[in-house]
């Protein structure tokens, strides 16, 4: 499996060969290692400004990078005109992983930026030579920016910093200015996640804020006692073009809390539809569709700002939780036929949650987690209502709960892995070699698994999709309390079961039985019981990968036992008194209540390697 280190170093070469043919410096092509490492540099800092500030166009992350000679210490930065902001951005790419996540941006480092110097315009650095056209670029941008006093500057170090004689530099050095340090833990969780998901947008950086023609408000009505806090809606006709437009640019971004993601909406037959209805009913459109459901944090519509009739619209933190199909067909016909969308309107619904008072004052992680996930259910109770009229899968229906995205964050930030909350998500990634497929966990299997592990492998096996799903049921194998070691475990072992029964498909198990053609549930619910002790002590992926490995060995190798044992019961004479069916036996309520009886008699035990031992009376009798 790829680690996550050479993710991101997968996810910059991506980033690479995108590069414009104009860009031929990016090239990899004919360059020594040396060129190849500061190129990958300069893509570290493009891959920032990519995820954290949603830059997709290659030239316009290239014209905000200004490192090289004369760069006075700032490699980046970026000007955000909606929040006022002023980021200046110092990076330190590291050439290999051991580099990368123990070496330190030192004092000498930080003290290079000479901060004070360029905020203050001067043209000459403290050594007395020229700043780069980049940094006088920036001073220009800067100086000309309209209000700058109501700007604030904040400080972005791409680098690991921990010891303490580095942040008293840090604070010398920034006089006062604010700072946010991205080390590897943050870059692997905060970058290389959200470029694996195609989520370019981090957290509220969505500010939609146009003037736009045509754009009919219907009304707007306040609400102020919801289960979240005071709420408003507003309803308004807006142009295709305008929903089209914010999709294309904002994609998986704006469809997080959406049951499903923009890549896999590509596959269902409602896109024709859509199509249809724009090509043949031309102005009905807007009659025969669903509309667009929003929310966000504040909106603002106004036609006194406006240009020449034009209305000015302005959203913040803007996630469309319903209308996803209808938004990604527009940004196909966007991007390939734009004209078909020309005097075209749909309804644009847009529910704005403004902070409330606690919100605002909360200041314990556990205070702002608690407002998080009530924000969540929230948002989520909505989506689920306004999804009713749509035939949605059970899973996508369940894929933004609150535990599911916990599940899914904290098994790559353990193990590099990535859990497929909604369907397809991780497909663009995987087009571009940046993990390996075997590193996305298929949820269906995920949570059968997980079931398995808990001790009831018959449900594991028979179980429908829709129960699976079922938020009850489902919150009892996911949630806070679930050990992301002990998930991994489960799935891990379950899928060397199954590559052992692909290799032997039309082989006969004379040893191992049936345990991996039919009873591969049945076999994890077994190591359930034997391996939680050992598996406390494992650290790593390979670590607990090897742990798989050698108890499914250990297990198959008394599997024939077991079967043997199951053949003798009373219970199973349906199964084996005329005809050998194990298909039917391990798909029934009886095996659980098997494994519990035979292998109660057994334990794990570790000395010099992972072993099974026979309990007998006082005696205990090495089995393997």
């Amino acid at each position: 499996m790829i680690n996550k280190y050479d993710m991101l170093n997968n996810a910059i070469e991506a980033i690479c060969n995108s590069a414009p043919d104009t860009f031929g410096r990016y090239r990899m092509e004919g360059k020594s290692e040396e060129e190849k490492n500061n190129i990958r540099a300069k893509d570290y800092i493009h891959l920032f400004l990519l995820i954290k500030f949603g830059l997709q166009d290659f030239k316009t992350r290239h014209d905000y990078i200004t490192d090289g000679p004369g760069d006075g210490g700032v490699d980046a930065y970026y000007i955000d005109t909606n929040r006022r902001v002023i980021y200046l951005i110092q990076s330190k790419y590291r050439i290999d992983e051991g580099n990368y996540e123990n070496k330190e941006i030192s004092s000498a480092e930080i003290a290079s930026m000479e901060l004070k110097s360029i905020l203050d315009g001067k043209l000459n650095g403290e050594d007395g030579r020229p700043y780069n056209g980049k940094i006088r670029g920036m001073q220009k941008k800067i100086s000309g920016l309209p209000n700058l006093g109501l700007y604030d500057y904040k400080i972005i170090l791409l680098a690991n910093l921990y010891k303490s004689e580095s942040l008293k530099v840090v604070k010398t050095i920034f006089s006062g200015l604010s700072y946010d340090v991205f080390d590897y833990t943050r870059a692997y969780d905060e970058l290389v996640f959200p470029y694996c998901t195609s989520t370019y947008f981090q957290g509220d950086s969505i500010i939609i804020d146009r003037n736009i023609m045509g754009v009919e408000q219907c009304c707007k009505e306040s609400f102020e006692n919801t289960s979240y806090g005071k709420c408003s809606v507003a309803l308004l006709f807006v142009p295709l073009s305008f929903v089209a437009e914010i999709v294309d640019e904002y994609k998986n971004s704006i469809l997080q809390y959406n049951p499903r993601n923009y890549l896999s909406m590509s596959k269902n037959p409602v896109n024709k539809a859509i199509s249809v209805s724009l090509k043949e009913q031309n102005e009905n459109f807007a009659l025969l569709n669903n509309g667009i459901t929003m929310i966000c944090s504040d909106f603002i519509c106004s036609t006194q700002n406006g240009l020449n009739g034009s209305t000015n619209i302005r959203i913040e933190d803007p996630q469309i939780i319903n209308g996803g199909q209808t938004g990604f067909t527009l940004s196909r016909i966007y991007r390939d036929d734009p004209e078909k969308l020309q005097g075209k309107k749909v309804l644009l619904k847009i529910i704005a949650t403004y902070k409330s008072s606690k919100e605002q004052q909360a200041v314990t992680d556990e205070e702002k987690q608690e407002l998080s996930t009530a924000y969540a259910t929230f948002v989520n109770s909505i989506s689920d209502a306004t999804n009713m009229q749509t035939k949605i899968d059970e899973a996508d229906r369940k894929a933004n709960l609150q535990a599911q995205i916990s599940m899914q964050k904290r098994l790559f930030a353990y193990y590099g892995l990535l859990y497929e909350r909604k369907q397809g998500e991780y497909e663009e990634a995987l087009h571009q070699k940046i993990f390996d497929k075997d590193q996305v966990i298929k949820r269906d299997t995920f949570v059968k698994c997980l079931w398995a592990m808990k001790g009831d492998c018959a449900k594991a096996m028979s179980i429908s999709k829709a129960d699976l799903f079922d938020e009850d049921a489902l919150l009892q194998v996911i949630n806070e309390n679930t050990d992301a070691k002990c998930a991994v475990f489960s799935y891990l072992f379950f899928s060397l079961s199954v590559a052992i029964d692909n290799k032997n498909k039309k082989q006969e198990h004379p040893v191992w039985g049936n345990g991996t053609r039919y009873g591969k549930y049945a076999l994890l619910s077994v190591a359930g019981r034997l391996v939680s002790a050992h598996l406390e002590k494992r650290t790593g992926l390979a670590d607990i990968l090897e742990l798989a490995e050698r108890s499914l060995e250990i297990i198959l190798n008394e599997w024939g036992e077991f079967e043997k044992y199951v053949r003798t019961l009373q219970t199973n004479e349906t199964y084996f008194k005329n005809e050998v069916n194990y298909f039917n036996y391990y798909k029934s309520q009886n095996v659980q209540n098997d494994i519990n009886v035979f292998w109660s008699n057994y334990e794990m035990e570790e000395s010099a390697e992972l072993c099974l031992v026979k309990k007998t009376g006082k005696r205990v009798k090495v089995v393997f």
